[in-house]
């Protein structure tokens, strides 16, 4: 059985690393120094692989999509 509390900080932590990968999109392109367009992709590369490993903990907890993580959030 899942445990609501291990799901409702799964679902926090995709919810927060999704928007720190968008913001880092976002930032992105709007930087111009090779610089930090180098140091961007570095960070993306990083932020993805812990979403990446947030959505494999979410199969390990049999979790299957956003529905199921938001209904559990509400109640």
């Amino acid at each position: 059985m899942k445990n609501k509390r291990e799901i409702n900080e799964l679902c926090l932590k995709a919810r927060d690393t999704r928007t720190q990968l968008m913001c880092m999109r976002s930032y992105f392109n709007e930087i111009t120094d090779p610089n930090l367009i180098s140091a961007c992709i570095y960070e993306m590369n990083a932020i993805e692989a812990q979403y990446s490993h947030i959505i494999n903990q979410a199969k390990v907890l049999g979790i299957t999509g956003e529905t199921e993580l938001y209904e559990v959030r509400k109640g």
